[in-house]
Protein backbone atom coordinates (compact mmCIF):
# COMPACT_ATOMS: atom_id res chain seq x y z
CA UNK A 1 0.00 0.00 0.00
CA UNK A 2 1.36 3.05 -0.71
CA UNK A 3 0.75 7.05 -1.13
CA UNK A 4 2.42 8.82 -4.09
CA UNK A 5 2.77 12.67 -3.66
CA UNK A 6 3.54 14.46 -6.90
CA UNK A 7 5.62 17.86 -7.51
CA UNK A 8 4.15 19.92 -10.02
CA UNK A 9 7.13 21.79 -11.22
CA UNK A 10 5.94 24.20 -12.96
CA UNK A 11 4.53 25.50 -10.04
CA UNK A 12 7.31 24.73 -7.97
CA UNK A 13 9.21 26.95 -10.31
CA UNK A 14 6.60 30.25 -10.10
CA UNK A 15 6.55 29.84 -6.53
CA UNK A 16 10.42 29.99 -5.69
CA UNK A 17 11.42 30.98 -9.40
CA UNK A 18 15.17 29.33 -9.67
CA UNK A 19 14.48 26.15 -8.39
CA UNK A 20 15.17 23.20 -11.00
CA UNK A 21 15.99 20.33 -8.35
CA UNK A 22 13.49 19.38 -5.60
CA UNK A 23 15.03 16.19 -4.38
CA UNK A 24 16.95 17.90 -1.49
CA UNK A 25 14.54 19.61 0.13
CA UNK A 26 12.17 16.47 -0.14
CA UNK A 27 15.27 14.45 0.84
CA UNK A 28 15.37 16.22 3.83
CA UNK A 29 11.42 16.69 4.52
CA UNK A 30 11.03 12.70 4.15
CA UNK A 31 13.11 12.10 7.09
CA UNK A 32 11.06 14.27 9.19
CA UNK A 33 8.18 12.73 7.94
CA UNK A 34 8.95 8.82 8.61
CA UNK A 35 10.37 10.04 11.81
CA UNK A 36 6.58 11.63 12.14
CA UNK A 37 4.97 8.19 11.16
CA UNK A 38 7.03 6.32 13.78
CA UNK A 39 5.42 8.89 16.36
CA UNK A 40 2.33 8.08 15.37
CA UNK A 41 2.78 4.91 16.54
CA UNK A 42 3.77 5.58 19.96
CA UNK A 43 0.82 7.78 20.45
CA UNK A 44 -1.68 5.41 18.90
CA UNK A 45 -2.59 8.64 16.47
CA UNK A 46 -3.16 9.29 12.81
CA UNK A 47 -1.10 12.26 10.86
CA UNK A 48 -3.42 15.02 12.11
CA UNK A 49 -3.23 13.88 15.67
CA UNK A 50 -6.00 12.41 16.45
CA UNK A 51 -6.67 9.11 18.39
CA UNK A 52 -6.83 5.84 16.37
CA UNK A 53 -10.08 4.25 17.20
CA UNK A 54 -8.93 2.15 20.31
CA UNK A 55 -8.99 -1.76 20.10
CA UNK A 56 -12.56 -3.84 20.69
CA UNK A 57 -12.31 -6.06 23.92
CA UNK A 58 -11.86 -8.90 21.66
CA UNK A 59 -8.60 -7.74 20.02
CA UNK A 60 -7.10 -7.22 23.39
CA UNK A 61 -7.98 -10.24 24.79
CA UNK A 62 -6.22 -11.79 21.46
CA UNK A 63 -2.65 -10.03 21.66
CA UNK A 64 -0.30 -11.39 23.14
CA UNK A 65 1.96 -8.39 24.00
CA UNK A 66 1.55 -4.77 23.57
CA UNK A 67 -1.76 -4.87 24.70
CA UNK A 68 -1.88 -1.28 25.13
CA UNK A 69 -0.91 -0.34 21.37
CA UNK A 70 -2.77 -0.06 18.55
CA UNK A 71 -1.54 -1.68 15.13
CA UNK A 72 1.74 -3.18 17.10
CA UNK A 73 0.92 -6.38 18.65
CA UNK A 74 4.80 -6.95 16.90
CA UNK A 75 6.27 -4.96 14.64
CA UNK A 76 5.88 -5.77 10.75
CA UNK A 77 3.81 -2.85 10.15
CA UNK A 78 5.72 -0.43 11.49
CA UNK A 79 9.21 -1.41 10.52
CA UNK A 80 7.73 -1.60 6.97
CA UNK A 81 6.88 2.17 6.16
CA UNK A 82 9.15 4.23 4.23
CA UNK A 83 9.05 7.68 3.00
CA UNK A 84 10.60 7.37 -0.47
CA UNK A 85 12.00 10.41 -2.61
CA UNK A 86 11.11 10.70 -6.63
CA UNK A 87 12.19 12.47 -9.19
CA UNK A 88 8.38 13.86 -9.27
CA UNK A 89 7.43 13.92 -5.48
CA UNK A 90 7.45 11.21 -2.74
CA UNK A 91 6.13 7.74 -2.08
CA UNK A 92 4.89 6.87 1.28
CA UNK A 93 4.66 2.93 1.45
CA UNK A 94 3.40 0.44 4.30
CA UNK A 95 5.48 -2.79 3.23
CA UNK A 96 3.22 -5.24 4.79
CA UNK A 97 -0.39 -6.33 2.93
CA UNK A 98 -2.70 -6.15 5.43
CA UNK A 99 -1.79 -2.17 5.67
CA UNK A 100 -4.61 -1.12 3.50
CA UNK A 101 -7.17 -2.66 5.71
CA UNK A 102 -6.00 -0.05 8.39
CA UNK A 103 -5.50 2.86 6.30
CA UNK A 104 -8.80 2.36 4.82
CA UNK A 105 -10.56 0.43 7.36
CA UNK A 106 -13.17 -2.67 6.53
CA UNK A 107 -16.66 -3.72 8.14
CA UNK A 108 -15.33 -5.20 11.23
CA UNK A 109 -12.33 -2.64 11.78
CA UNK A 110 -12.35 0.87 12.03
CA UNK A 111 -10.10 3.32 9.73
CA UNK A 112 -7.03 3.80 11.50
CA UNK A 113 -4.80 6.41 8.81
CA UNK A 114 -0.96 5.69 9.21
CA UNK A 115 -0.09 7.25 5.67
CA UNK A 116 -1.23 10.84 4.45
CA UNK A 117 0.28 14.31 3.64
CA UNK A 118 -1.25 16.85 5.85
CA UNK A 119 -1.59 20.33 5.49
CA UNK A 120 1.00 21.11 8.00
CA UNK A 121 3.33 18.63 5.65
CA UNK A 122 2.35 20.44 3.05
CA UNK A 123 3.56 23.91 4.70
CA UNK A 124 6.78 22.17 6.08
CA UNK A 125 7.28 20.74 2.64
CA UNK A 126 7.11 24.23 0.38
CA UNK A 127 8.85 25.97 3.50
CA UNK A 128 11.90 23.72 3.03
CA UNK A 129 11.38 24.36 -1.26
CA UNK A 130 11.85 28.18 -0.83
CA UNK A 131 14.66 27.41 2.08
CA UNK A 132 16.96 25.49 -0.76
CA UNK A 133 16.23 28.19 -3.39
CA UNK A 134 17.32 30.96 -1.26
CA UNK A 135 20.39 28.83 -0.66
CA UNK A 136 19.38 28.60 2.67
Amino acid sequence: MSVDVRINREEVKKITGRIKDVIKPLSIFAKKKANDIQKQFDSNSDPDGNKWAPLSPVTIARKKQNKDKILTEYTPLRKSIRVNVLQEGLQLTAGVPYAKYHQQGTSKMPQRVILKITDSDKVRIGRLIRQFAAGK
